[in-house]
């Protein structure tokens, strides 16, 4: 009697590979964590319009004869941005998007650049100072 082999896998073998490959995916997805990428893609985005703000406000600042004064006119701030703007001074921020601890992303008319926390981000203190980290 000639014994004949079937080609082919078992129903067992292809279970297992599916459970590995399935095990594998989960580690890299883990690994990659796409919500954390996608979070730092939208700071990246904050942080490159802010930085683009103070070569802006000094064409806004040559434009309106050496006034601050429609700075946040001339910018045209997108929404979830906020600016305040005076004579002498300006200052532009938004929130912090990877974060849950309310802090903002801040730059004044000095060209100082921070993160702080929204309770001292400076927008304008009782001397109506628009600058970051000042005390409100």
């Amino acid at each position: 009697m000639k014994k004949t082999f079937q080609r082919g896998f078992t129903l067992i073998e292809l279970l297992v590979v599916i459970a590995i490959i399935g095990v594998l995916a989960g580690i890299l997805f883990i690994a990659i964590n796409p919500s954390n990428q996608i979070n730092k893609s939208k700071d990246a985005k904050v942080k490159s319009y802010l930085a683009s703000v103070p070569a802006k406000a000094t064409i806004s600042y040559d434009d309106n004869s050496y006034s601050y004064a429609n700075v946040c006119t001339d910018l045209t701030v997108p929404s979830g941005y906020t600016c305040h703007d005076a004579a002498d001074e300006w200052v532009v921020y938004a929130d912090v998007p990877s974060d849950s601890a309310s802090q903002i992303f801040c730059i004044d008319a000095t060209g100082k650049g921070v993160i702080t926390n929204t309770n001292a981000t400076g927008i304008a203190d009782t001397a109506g100072n628009r600058h970051c980290n000042a005390a409100i």
